[in-house]
């Protein structure tokens, strides 16, 4: 099964690498929702959104920001197998 890359996404890969920046995504989020509240042109973008996480992210992570956001980088991903434990967990194989 193959998904598109959406923003979601984009924000979870970045947040797996760097799950302690939480707090300074939901700034970023907030910053870029402030600007832009009135739904007026011009509407924010996802550059709009890749200058307010720049402006948080450590220099560590700004070349994964790059990755994410700048550069043409396409990922395939495709599930090849999946199961769920007694516990409810659910584990997938795949590949990239």
């Amino acid at each position: 099964m193959k998904e598109p890359v959406t923003l979601p996404l984009i924000l979870t890969l970045f947040l797996q690498q760097a799950p302690h920046l939480g707090d300074r995504v939901n700034t970023a989020l907030r910053r870029l929702n402030e600007k832009h509240r009135s739904g007026a042109p011009p509407l924010a973008t996802t550059l709009d959104l890749y200058r307010e996480l720049q402006a948080v992210a450590p220099g560590s992570l700004k070349p994964l920001l790059r990755d994410l956001f700048e550069v043409n980088t396409f990922w395939q991903l495709e599930t090849e197998r999946g199961h769920g434990g007694r516990d409810g967990g659910r584990h997938a194989a795949g590949k990239a």
